[in-house]
């Protein structure tokens, strides 16, 4: 069972910002941010929400969420959610990254750009930090196993190399 269903979010995070409504969205965006910060088990959603959703700005929140659930949540959980968390986030790595580093909707003009949005580059780049915090405390010799050769084998991986050194 959904917290909150996909159409629904995505129709939030892709409505045309006006001046009158800004406050109302703001408003279901921190009533929903609620929701799935009181929730241990959210990532599991947010997870699969970022996953299929093609709205950048839901991913933004999305990102944002997670992070949050790392920060709030991470040291609480059973070893099996913890391998469900990475496994979940590596498959992010091995398969959509490239898609998140190279394609942006121009919702103008209806083609793609091979451009990069760098808000959520940067905020995805945020949260494998904070996770790498948690789950990797210790100077560990299984993080360059375990993450780096995923990013190794990304097409494009100089963009998130750089957000990831300079963090």
């Amino acid at each position: 069972m959904s917290i909150i269903q996909l159409t629904i979010l995505e129709e939030i995070f892709n409505k045309p910002v006006e001046q009158n409504s800004q406050q109302t969205i703001q408003k279901q965006i921190e009533d929903i941010s609620k929701v799935y910060s009181s929730n241990i088990l959210s990532y599991q959603e947010l997870f699969n929400y970022f996953i299929q959703t093609r709205v950048e700005n839901l991913k933004i929140w999305i990102t944002q969420q997670l992070s949050y659930q790392i920060e709030k949540y991470y040291v609480q959980y059973p070893d099996k959610e913890k391998i469900l968390f990475r496994t979940a986030l590596f498959f992010i790595i091995d398969n959509k990254m490239t898609e998140l580093m190279e394609t942006s909707n121009n919702n103008s003009s209806n083609t793609s750009l091979n451009t990069f949005n760098p808000l959520l580059n940067q905020k995805f780049a945020q949260l494998i930090i904070i996770w790498l915090k948690y789950d990797y405390p210790d100077s560990s010799n299984t993080f360059f196993n375990d993450f780096m050769s995923r990013i190794y084998k990304l097409k494009d991986k100089l963009d998130l190399m750089i957000s990831l050194l300079s963090k």
